[in-house]
């Protein structure tokens, strides 16, 4: 049984993140221990650690079953129309006059 983080940070589930002197290091481990993906930065660039840290944590988000991806809004307002456009006709009638 996996045990919980030493010391959570937020990150998903199997995601883990290596600071070393000169290089940042983000992976993320599959359960037979092999690494599904590792990505690197330089430790001395702020920047390139964060892009590294958010674009791991939308992968693992993947891997892990919960894709949060670029247009999520889009794809709400999406739903929101199909539901509408699937109400009754005097459904839609009464919100359009107001009441």
């Amino acid at each position: 049984m996996i045990g919980r983080r030493n010391s959570p940070d937020g990150l998903p589930f199997r995601l883990y993140i290596r600071k070393g002197k000169f290089k940042t290091s983000t992976g993320y481990k599959q359960p037979d221990g092999k690494w599904e993906f590792r990505l690197s930065a330089p430790t001395n660039n702020p920047e390139a650690v964060a892009k590294i840290r958010k674009d791991a944590i939308e992968r693992a988000e993947v891997l892990n079953g919960k894709v949060v991806g670029p247009g999520t809004v889009a794809a709400l307002f999406k739903k929101y129309f199909e539901w509408q456009e699937s109400c009754p006709a005097a459904a839609k009638a009464g919100r359009q006059m107001g009441h």
